[in-house]
């Protein structure tokens, strides 16, 4: 994932990089909730 924002930046596609970011925030936030379950 953090390879295709990278990817992303570097075509200056931000589109694309916004929604892989969006994506990563939220994943993150799922496995930090199961942490802490």
């Amino acid at each position: 994932m953090v390879n295709g924002i990278s990817t992303a930046l570097a075509n200056t596609d931000l589109e694309q990089a916004f929604r892989l970011a969006h994506s990563l925030k939220s994943s993150s936030l799922a496995i930090g909730a199961y942490a802490l379950a």
